[in-house]
């Protein structure tokens, strides 16, 4: 089975180690060839493996969604790339992917997939440039007869309800991770038990969406009864300003500090008591999974799949959406945790992921709905032809 997983970037973000990763395990399974597409000429952010083919010719010059000659020209070199590599399946992933890859299987032998990484905000959206923008999504979606793949029960739903596609068409596969990536990984907390304070942290694009506002009105709250409480943010984004001026408006430079954009992923989570998430809006965030694969408690928003995955009281807390005080209250059962109960979390935290999320797992499942489009539509094109 030949595959072609297609992507917007392949720059910082959950999405694109998903792709990443998600392609190296399919390429371990018996009988299948993965590639990657970029529509963007960027460089990876990630690491990649010598041998993963990463193609950039598709060359996406499109300045937006209207730009129609740009459409229609990555659209054709897509298509041709379809034929003449004789592609079996399609897996697009974020939005403007999503469009150009549906379109392009139109009249190939292709199937088309789109895993949906997270509930689009502009979906919902009454502003006529995004109900327009949404309208020719889901006609896309619905001529190419393509299936969706969510990270969540939730997103499913979601996805269902805005885009109109049919139930038995919207298959639900979380969303995972390359787990050998965190072995041998020793959280602070359990390396280093006589160390003052507790160090929390977040990582992944610095977006108002991923409530890093909240997370530093939680530590602000914690610093009135406990001084030497820490907060790490990793990662770099359209939020990063007013983070900076949040953080100095509320004099909180030595308990919250921003570091940027970091590649040694194993480093940050050695470095933390706990992994705050506390998302306005998220489908199953990358840091969740990498935390919990590291041995690291988190704290999220009850929203999305995280409720899936983080087991409140067992490998982390859950809390409200929005809710600066109850973000507070959870963070602080971290400051007075006993060793052994901190103890018995990680080893939850890990064994969750090793056993649910491991990509292994997801790439099996995402394999087994390729095969069986496959089988449906494969038929049904051969029937075709002998009519």
């Amino acid at each position: 089975m030949r595959v072609v997983q297609v992507i917007t970037n392949l720059s910082l973000g959950g999405a694109q180690r998903f792709v990443l990763d998600l392609t190296r395990e399919l390429n371990g399974l018996p009988g299948v060839q993965c590639t990657v597409h970029s529509l963007s000429d960027q460089q990876p952010f990630y690491p990649t493996d010598p041998w993963l083919e990463i193609a950039h010719d598709l060359k996406y010059r499109g300045t937006s969604w209207r730009d129609v000659p740009a459409l229609v020209d990555v659209c054709r070199r897509l298509r041709r790339f379809i034929k003449e590599r004789q592609i079996d399946i399609i897996h697009t992933h974020l939005w403007e992917a999503d469009w150009i890859g549906s379109l392009a299987t139109l009249g190939t032998r292709a199937s088309h997939f789109s895993y949906l990484h997270w509930e689009i905000p502009w979906f919902t959206s009454s502003r006529p440039g995004f109900r327009v923008r949404k309208l020719c999504l889901a006609a896309a979606l619905r001529l190419a007869r393509s299936r969706l793949i969510a990270g969540s029960e939730s997103t499913g739903e979601y996805v269902r309800r805005h885009l109109d596609i049919p139930a038995p068409r919207v298959s639900v596969v979380p969303t995972g991770i390359d787990t050998s990536i965190y072995e041998g990984i020793v959280p602070r907390r359990l390396r280093a038990q006589n160390s003052a304070g507790t160090v929390f942290g977040m990582i992944g694009r610095l977006v108002p969406e991923k409530g890093h506002d909240l997370a530093i009105g939680a530590v602000e709250i914690l610093t009135r009864t406990a001084p030497d409480v820490r907060l790490v943010v990793a990662g770099d984004g359209e939020a990063r300003t007013m983070i900076e001026e949040l953080i100095a408006r509320k004099r909180l430079h030595g308990h919250v500090e921003c570091i940027g954009r970091i590649t040694d992923v194993r480093s940050f989570y050695e470095s933390i008591d706990a992994l705050i998430q506390p998302s306005r809006t998220e489908v199953m965030p990358l840091a969740v999974h990498e935390a919990l694969a590291s041995g690291v408690p988190v704290v999220a928003s009850r929203i999305g799949g995280m409720p899936k995955v983080v087991c409140d009281g067992e490998n982390g807390f859950l809390v409200d959406a929005g809710s600066v005080e109850e973000l507070a209250d959870r963070m602080a059962k971290f400051l007075v945790m006993p060793a052994d109960k901190y103890r018995n979390m990680s080893n939850q935290a890990r064994a969750t992921v090793q056993q649910n999320f491991s990509m292994g797992v997801v790439a099996r499942q995402i394999l087994a709905l390729y095969e069986n489009t496959n089988r449906m539509e494969g038929g049904s094109r051969d029937a075709a032809r002998r009519a």
